[in-house]
């Protein structure tokens, strides 16, 4: 079994107002959107819904069976 390293299984998506949170970033539809220590992609997925068809995500994390 897969040890989860430091921080693994946090989440702080649920304690913030998404809406207020991305309507505050510059997107356009070509935005790049990184989303660096991913774990389940609550942001990433937040974001698709901001930056079109033709931005682009990253979501990135160590923890494998977080982005499984």
């Amino acid at each position: 079994m897969e040890q989860a390293p430091a921080g693994a299984g946090g989440n702080s998506f649920p304690h913030i107002n998404s809406d207020k949170f991305f309507n505050m970033l510059p997107f356009e539809n070509d935005t790049t959107f990184l989303d660096l220590a991913c774990g389940y992609g609550d942001y990433s997925l937040e974001a698709s819904k901001y930056i079109g068809e033709s931005g682009r995500i990253y979501a990135v994390d160590q923890w494998e069976s977080g982005i499984k």
